[in-house]
């Protein structure tokens, strides 16, 4: 499908991420954000079945329809030494949605998935760095985002009443933006000047996913499923702005405004997660599951490639007309891991909650108000009725207050003795249909 279709799909817009899972989601679906995003185990409709297991399509009956959409509100606070408690109020939301259907042994299931959304911006005093120390643009907008989308297609086949497997291929969509002071990181000439950047680029790739489901006894169920790396190169256009970095080496006539192409290279982590849903009475059922996220062999670096230099005087300073930026990450790989309750309330209706912990995958010294995923704990809760061929799910969950402080940076000593606090709500709302 074409970028058109997918920001078409978009139109109500981005949301702001820190989640306990990096820049994944914890979940597609309103019951299983309730549940502390378990859905491994318990995912029962097309949309988490194509989201975390598609062996879980082989819980389809007949035909169903899944729609619903994720809303956010995410706080931060930033300081260092040119601020004092700058704040981020953030808000976003998406939709998602997948339909899924069954033919004897055998069950398929189309869907637009968001996999992983980091969203920042800021508003804060630039504090003096760069070449010589004394580069700063002043009270500057700090914007950066990132978002994976899968549009997914996945089958199951029901090996036996008690066994399940499934697989799914993805077409990705990466959209990255960033606009903020950017100190020049491997570039041998440029290396520590400072520059306004405005980068945006986006780009296609796939991945694929596969599951298992079994039910040993009549009230366990067991869920495995296998997310593989991905690996997308996105291009589009950046515009960098060296007028206050010149002036102050005494280059101030040299020509400051440079366009060129862009290119990043964005690799995505391979993902393994197993769960369990335990049926403990009729009315209460308990769920657990564990991720392991393989950051480190992914986002060591992010690959930034500036092309095609339009400033003569830049190409002359560099003896070239391009960049090569390799920024770094050094992100740590993380297990998370999931609780979740659900109880039968009455006939319609049920209501849930969950918990779910994921260390902070980010370490301190590449860590800046940008990349602040740095959340660990969170609480959620939720409810969902469910009359005649329709279910409808809500849920809220709450990322808790997360800092993160910096002693010494690898990116700028902008960032040095620095300290970031973060924290987010979370609603989730997703109807199904049964034909």
């Amino acid at each position: 499908m074409s970028k058109s279709i997918l920001l078409l799909m978009l139109c109500i817009g981005p949301i702001a991420s820190v989640r306990a899972s990096g820049i994944f989601l914890d979940s597609s679906s309103a019951r299983s954000m309730a549940l502390g995003g378990n859905n491994t185990a318990i995912a029962s409709g097309p949309l988490d079945a194509l989201a975390a297991n598609p062996s879980a399509l082989s819980e389809i009956s007949h035909l169903e329809l899944d729609l619903g959409g994720t809303a956010a509100f995410a706080h931060g606070e930033f300081s260092n030494r040119a601020n004092h408690s700058s704040t981020m109020n953030s808000f976003g939301a998406f939709p998602q949605g997948a339909v899924g259907a069954s033919y004897g042994p055998f069950s398929f299931g189309l869907g637009l998935i968001t996999d992983a959304a980091m969203r920042a911006n800021w508003r804060f005093r630039d504090a003096p760095g760069g070449l010589g120390g004394a580069t700063s643009y002043g009270v500057r907008q700090y914007e950066s985002e990132i978002r994976l989308l899968r549009i997914a297609f996945g089958a199951s086949y029901r090996i036996t009443d008690k066994l399940s497997a499934g697989a799914s291929i993805g077409l990705l969509y990466n959209e990255n933006t960033l606009i903020a002071p950017y100190t020049f990181q491997t570039e041998p000439v440029l290396r520590s000047a400072k520059t306004l950047l405005d980068l945006q680029t986006d780009g296609h790739g796939w991945n694929a996913q596969f599951g298992l489901t079994w039910k040993p006894v009549e009230k366990v169920r067991l869920g495995l499923s296998y997310t593989t790396e991905s690996k997308v190169v996105s291009e589009g256009r950046a515009y960098a702005d060296t007028s206050v970095q010149l002036k102050n080496v005494g280059l101030g006539a040299a020509r400051s405004h440079t366009a060129f192409d862009a290119e990043v290279t964005n690799k995505f982590p391979q993902i393994i997660s197993g769960g369990i849903s335990w049926q403990i009475v009729p009315k209460l059922a308990v769920t657990g599951q564990l991720d392991w996220i393989n950051w480190e062999n992914s986002f060591d670096t992010l690959d930034v490639r500036l092309r095609h230099s339009n400033n003569r005087d830049l190409n002359g300073l560099i003896s070239a007309n391009h960049i090569d930026e390799d920024i770094p990450l050094n992100w740590r790989d993380q297990f998370v891991g999931r609780l979740g309750l659900e109880y039968l309330a009455t006939d319609h209706w049920t209501v849930r909650a969950g918990y779910s912990y994921g260390r902070n995958p980010v370490p301190a010294e590449t860590l800046n108000p940008l990349t602040a995923v740095i959340m660990e704990h969170s609480l959620s809760a939720g409810a969902g009725y469910r009359w005649k061929n329709a279910r409808v799910d809500l849920a809220w969950q709450w990322n808790l207050p997360a800092s993160e402080n910096v002693g010494t940076s690898k990116l700028a000593p902008e960032y040095n003795n620095s300290s970031t606090r973060i924290t987010a709500h979370w609603f989730g709302l997703t109807t199904s249909l049964f034909f």
